[in-house]
């Protein structure tokens, strides 16, 4: 493994590959995908492995979706990595009822690998985020706190934002997701700045690369003084995709990382090819929009549509309901244009 560059060698990289990844094989990877990612990421710069969702409540495992820590089993014995998994805020009301089934799902942790709990929630609807952390803390875990949407909140938006959060003392990172791809590098370092005057919590960036500008940012992200860094191999995630772990830690070896290469050739071009994520004129509208990627991502499955015709859709989504991704609502569209 090539010497990591001094200015960034306090920056961890975490891949997210089988939690974002996800969204577009439905949590299930093929075991020769897993064998050949897990021993890339063995020989990689990566520090930390997302294994997936937890999803208390649900029925069952469904591949890297699990209503349980328990059944994370067959993926930590394989991975050589500190793992984390994802939790969404959503899930968590805040009852009786709702910490019960939270606390059942995190007990039995099947690894001392598995460190992290990282919780995704609307940089606006942070009600539940401290008893949350504090279930989380409580079991075992460190928190992470993925603040979504984020590039929507003006100044004294974050400021108050940031401000909560410092209230909140079992929250070890704070993560900056650019959940439109809508970012740009002096946005990034701003906010990541801003998170850090008031925290004193690491902080995180989440880049999605619908303007081609994922690498960009993280650079930005470091500079300004993140030390957590998201990626996928090849870039794979919803939407337009994640920054690509090959192309960070070659930045952050400070030259080429070939560990990916046998599995991006032998399974993740295939992917890509099958599930085309990555730039696209319909991402970048998307982006510049604040539309959510999901309408974007439903819209390209419609094959028999071209570019103009699916941009026609995309931009004839209302733009009180743009934010959050509701099927129903794209049903209507799509039956009136």
């Amino acid at each position: 493994m090539i010497a990591p560059t001094r200015r960034y060698e306090a920056v961890r990289v975490l891949d997210c590959t089988l939690r974002d990844g996800g969204y577009y094989t439905d949590w299930r990877f093929d075991d020769d995908v897993l064998d050949g990612y897990f021993e890339a990421v063995a020989n990689s710069r990566v520090d930390m492995v997302e294994l997936g969702y937890l999803a208390p409540g649900t029925r069952g495992a469904r591949g890297t979706r699990v209503d349980s820590v328990e059944k994370f089993s067959t993926l930590l014995s394989k991975c050589e990595r500190e793992c984390a998994f994802m939790l969404d805020a959503k899930s968590f009301d805040g009852s009786v009822g709702s910490e019960k089934l939270l606390r059942n799902s995190l007990a039995n942790r099947p690894s001392r690998e598995l460190t992290t709990a990282r919780i995704a929630a609307h940089y606006a609807k942070l009600e539940t985020i401290e008893p949350l952390t504090g279930i989380v803390a409580d079991c075992g875990y460190r928190s992470a706190v993925n603040l979504m949407q984020i590039d929507g909140a003006d100044e004294r938006m974050i400021e108050d934002v940031a401000v909560r959060l410092a209230g909140c003392a079992d929250i070890n990172i704070v993560y900056i997701a650019d959940s439109f791809g809508s970012m740009a590098p002096a946005r990034v370092a701003a906010v990541v700045r801003a998170i850090r005057q008031y925290t004193g919590a690491a902080v995180g960036f989440h880049a999605h690369d619908n303007m081609g500008l994922a690498l960009m940012n993280a650079v930005a992200a470091m500079d300004a003084g993140a030390t957590w860094i998201d990626s996928t191999v090849y870039g794979m995630g919803r939407g337009a995709g994640n920054l690509c772990t090959e192309k960070i830690c070659a930045l952050l070896e400070a030259g080429a990382d070939s560990c990916f290469d046998a599995v991006i050739a032998s399974h993740f071009s295939l992917l890509k090819s099958r599930y085309a994520w990555g730039e696209s004129i319909l991402y970048r509208v998307a982006a510049r929009e604040r539309i959510h990627p999901s309408y974007v991502q439903t819209l390209m499955q419609e094959r028999s549509l071209d570019i103009p015709a699916t941009l026609r859709q995309l931009l004839a989504v209302p733009a009180e309901a743009r934010a959050s991704f509701d099927p129903r609502l794209l049903k209507d569209v799509r039956d009136a244009n």
